[in-house]
């Protein structure tokens, strides 16, 4: 349903297809927690996509589990630069980071709003994302 504003493919989507109550972790990510050194390498790899991070120095890499399948949260998209394919309106985040009090499981939760069947999941994906040195 989405495009950049420069019409690059984003991708899959995550939608939903049920009602998500406002303020709800709706679903959570699976991967493997990474040392920012480790991420690096399977980031040169081609493998650094679908990670979350999780604290100044881990990453949450979710690019196995979300190639097998499993982590579907993994396939909801940065609201940012995005306009809708035949309306072009902007898209608006509908959802945040979620996380445990150890920081290591995260989920993505509801925005103040509910949100509608069938609607695309949309959140930040901070403000690290698509630096080319995370060791900063």
């Amino acid at each position: 349903m989405y495009t950049t504003s420069d019409n690059d493919d984003i991708g899959d989507a995550l939608l939903c297809s049920v009602d998500i109550p406002p303020n709800t972790h709706f679903i959570a990510f699976d991967g493997v927690i990474r040392s920012l050194v480790e991420f690096k390498v399977r980031r040169d790899e081609g493998k650094g996509s679908y990670a979350v991070g999780i604290r100044t120095d881990k990453v949450l890499d979710c690019y196995d589990r979300c190639l097998e399948g499993i982590c579907k949260a993994s396939k909801a998209n940065n609201s940012l630069k995005l306009v809708h394919k035949i309306t072009g309106e902007k898209a608006v985040k509908n959802a945040h980071f979620g996380f445990n009090r150890n920081r290591t499981l995260t989920t993505l939760v509801s925005s103040n709003k509910l949100i509608p069947a069938n609607t695309e999941i949309m959140y930040s994906y901070g403000s690290r994302y698509k630096k080319k040195d995370y060791n900063k």
